[in-house]
């Protein structure tokens, strides 16, 4: 599994190599990922594996960059599944 966090180079070299890896499940993707879904989408073959998680969840939800209905929001309008974790 490849931690995909904001730099386009880094997801091509993720790309790159995860196409190498024949049982790689798929990326991690953290922060804003409607282009890297887009991309994804793009670029991957169909059955790739994608899932949203949401971290700092020890935060109060008043504090946390992306509530938690949101980031399921986000998940459900991409068809993908959501999870959080601290």
């Amino acid at each position: 599994m490849f931690l995909i966090d904001y730099a386009w180079e880094l997801w091509m070299y993720c790309w790159s190599t995860m196409q190498q890896m024949n049982n790689d499940p798929g990326p991690l993707f953290v922060l804003d990922i409607r282009n890297w879904i887009r991309n994804i989408e793009h670029h991957a073959p169909s059955n790739v594996n994608k899932i949203l998680v949401g971290n700092k969840v020890d935060l109060d939800e008043s504090k946390r960059a992306v509530q938690k209905p949101k980031g399921q929001a986000l998940a459900n309008e991409y068809g993908i599944k959501f999870f959080e974790t601290v």
